[in-house]
């Protein structure tokens, strides 16, 4: 490898591959979780807004418009955090299978192996 140390068993080579993927990954798949949650969140707040803007125009009684929107500002809190949570698992989740999937190509297949494996993964 990389470091010169010989690997004598697909076992210790399948654990530094995982390593070795796991870090070289780590960039592309932070960047791309950052971007969709940026997205996620202008997203909802684009749709907050408006929604507040039409309930404001369609309804002039306060005591209605004040529990409408505690409740869709409660609502609003808990559906952008569990959309939110469910995009970092997902994401999560598919690095670390990626970088499986990099291990596991590099002993069927070292070389072209661990590319297939990553984008497989």
């Amino acid at each position: 490898l990389a470091d010169g140390t010989e690997v004598s068993t697909s076992r210790e080579l399948g654990r530094q591959m995982f390593s070795t993927c796991l870090w070289s990954n780590i960039i592309p798949f932070l960047a791309e979780l950052t971007v969709q949650q940026g997205l996620l969140l202008y997203e909802y707040g684009m749709y907050y807004m408006n929604t507040k803007k039409r309930i404001q125009r369609s309804s002039h009684s306060d005591d209605e418009d004040e529990k409408t929107s505690n409740i869709s500002e409660s609502a609003y809190a808990l559906t952008i955090s569990i959309q939110s949570t469910r995009l970092s698992v997902a994401r999560g989740i598919s690095f670390i299978v990626a970088s499986f999937g990099g291990a596991f190509g590099t002993i069927l297949l070292p070389g072209w192996g661990a590319v297939f494996g990553i984008q497989l993964g």
